[in-house]
């Protein structure tokens, strides 16, 4: 693996929609990353944890998998081939940067996520609530209104993420 083949994975992450396109507008898996990494720079999250937030979407874009919901994701045939093929990316990966695949595991990575998922239902999905999912209006009202209403830049926000936990240049 190459930095120019991460460029290009991430580039493309920009074009993958969240939700499968069910959306009230365009809503990448690139701005779901950037939003959940300025919510772990809020909540000072350990650098080595916003690394694995950063890096843990990119096989989506890498492998040809696009957004697979949590339900199909379960699957055994599906989280099988996903899992092989994620393991051997991620190791392509922390030879390239300073970066653990172990740290995916980390609890914080999965919570934020969740929590990002949820945020953005009720901010762009066309999908009903998940009845189960915690709601926080305190935090997710939050985030919710930041993906409502991203600013100017918000595709390059993830580029300077990047930039910020990595060096070097990425856009």
């Amino acid at each position: 693996m190459k930095i120019a083949e991460l460029r290009a994975d991430l580039r493309a992450l920009h074009h993958i929609c969240r939700f499968n396109g069910h959306v009230r507008r365009t809503y990448s898996v690139a701005e779901h990353t950037a939003h959940g990494l300025d919510y772990m720079v809020r909540q000072e999250m350990p650098l080595v944890v916003q690394k694995a937030f950063a890096l843990h979407d990119l096989p989506e874009a890498a492998l040809g998998l696009g957004d697979i919901n949590r339900d199909i994701g379960k699957l055994p045939a599906i989280a099988a081939y996903k899992a092989k093929r994620e393991t051997a990316y991620f190791e392509g990966v922390a030879a390239l940067l300073d970066f653990d695949p172990a740290t995916l595991a980390d609890p914080r990575v999965k919570k934020t996520d969740v929590l990002m998922g949820v945020a953005e239902v009720e901010a762009v999905a066309l999908v009903p609530h998940d009845k189960d999912a915690p709601y926080d209006y305190r935090v997710h009202g939050w985030i919710a209104r930041r993906i409502r209403h991203p600013g100017p830049k918000p595709i390059w926000n993830l580029y300077d993420h990047y930039e910020r936990l990595f060096g070097g240049t990425w856009k």
